[in-house]
């Protein structure tokens, strides 16, 4: 009995770690994403404790929805590669895995190894690193002027562009029109922003807040501020918004005046002094729908939409497949405002209706919508982030999804070992 409860309490460790690590790990790859290497390595050992966890009760009923989307998906891709024909073999395969991956480690290996108490102590460490290390870096720049990347030099970035040193030019000749964007060791500044907002909310729901809770969540919207992320800044308010109007909680009430008071004072000063945060987010916000080429606003927000009403009723219906979106795209010739490069980058939604087509859309949002009246006041805050960040960021194939799916369908209580 005592070797049985020691290699549980060694698995909740290492699945925990884990899905708290993976966002990090996936900075970078060797040949594949380094956090998906040690995932599909860890797979096995996951898929055995939970084989043998199964006698314990478990509510596994949540991702009932979920599992029908997954098997819709896996069913219709070969039909879809029939139709298609036009498609890299590698890039389905790879995108397939991602989601399989994703959630099984999201969903599935949570209920029985998912530790609340363990989760919110660690990744709350990780953001007392991570937020001040933003807040620094946009000092430095603010004070002396020199940009910092927090990234190894050594290892091949798992992004669009793979070097170190012309990921650095590339970044610095952005910054000549949008500014500095701190984001602390990640990629991207939203990148870190759809990371840092977990234990944001995780401190914002916690009950009997103590002192350093009040001032780790003052830190954590400083960091994002920082980071100049149009994605991050509308999570933050989300937040703050849920907390001070929504939340009904019987604590001090002093901490909701100060954060009103607080909100008013920062949002008086972005708007009066700090003009280039307003114009980058009133940029971003303008350019959806304009016809300038390869701005982010139109890649991430209408781009993909716009394509999905081009595509056949068919494609509509039923997705054009997982993997195969821009072999479709190709095929038949779709360019959509001013762009010629083909491009697929677009938010989940979007993605979700080339990809998997209306039905598959349906599938997959009832699954999560379904679950948010069972959860807790902390899982409906992160269900709402998830949802309504959706609109800016992709989160299907990337590893911070398991992060978000973790609190949409497990029940969140604590373990007793």
């Amino acid at each position: 009995m005592t070797i049985a409860i020691r290699k549980k309490k060694v698995a909740y460790f290492i699945y925990n770690s884990y899905i708290i690590l993976l966002p990090i790990l996936n900075i970078y790859r060797i040949g594949l994403p380094i956090g998906d290497i040690v995932g599909l390595v860890l797979f096995p050992y996951f898929a055995l404790r939970c084989n043998k966890m199964k006698g314990e009760k478990q509510d596994k009923r949540n991702a009932h929805r979920y599992r029908i989307f997954l098997v819709y998906v896996i069913i219709l891709l070969p039909i879809q590669m029939c139709i298609c024909r036009s498609f890299d073999l590698s890039d389905v395969l790879s995108r397939l895995v991602h989601i399989i991956l994703y959630s099984m480690y999201g969903i599935f290996f949570s209920f029985y190894l998912f530790d609340y108490d363990f989760f919110c102590v660690m990744i709350l460490k990780i953001a007392c690193i991570l937020a001040p290390l933003t807040i620094i870096q946009q000092i430095i720049y603010r004070a002396v002027g020199i940009k910092t990347y927090l990234l190894l030099h050594y290892l091949d970035l798992n992004y669009s562009i793979i070097d170190y040193s012309e990921y650095v030019r590339r970044f610095n000749v952005a910054t000549e029109s949008s500014g500095y964007r701190a984001s602390s060791i990640f990629l991207e500044p939203a990148h870190f922003c759809m990371y840092i907002l977990i234990p944001l909310a995780i401190v914002f729901m916690k009950k009997n807040k103590r002192h350093i809770d009040h001032i780790v969540i003052m830190v954590i919207c400083v960091s994002i501020i920082c980071s100049y992320s149009t994605g991050g800044v509308f999570g933050l308010l989300i937040c703050v918004f849920y907390y001070i109007i929504l939340l009904r909680e019987n604590q001090k009430k002093w901490f909701k005046v100060v954060l009103i008071l607080f909100s008013s004072f920062a949002g008086i000063y972005i708007l009066t002094c700090n003009t280039q945060l307003v114009s980058l987010i009133v940029g971003r916000i303008s350019e959806i729908g304009s016809n300038v080429y390869d701005t982010s606003g139109n890649r991430r927000v209408l781009r993909g939409f716009i394509l999905w009403r081009k595509l056949p009723n068919l494609i509509k219906i039923f997705g054009a497949g997982v993997g195969m979106l821009q072999g479709t795209i190709i095929k038949l010739n779709l360019i959509v405002l001013t762009d010629v490069s083909y491009s697929e980058e677009m938010n989940t939604y979007a993605t979700l209706l080339c990809t998997n087509g209306i039905i598959g859309t349906v599938l997959y949002c009832r699954s999560i919508i379904t679950e948010y009246k069972k959860k807790n006041e902390l899982c409906q805050l992160i269900t709402i982030l998830f949802l309504l960040t959706s609109i800016f960021n992709n989160y299907i194939y990337q590893a911070i999804s398991v992060l978000y799916l973790v609190f949409v369908f497990t029940t969140v209580r604590r373990k007793k070992r």
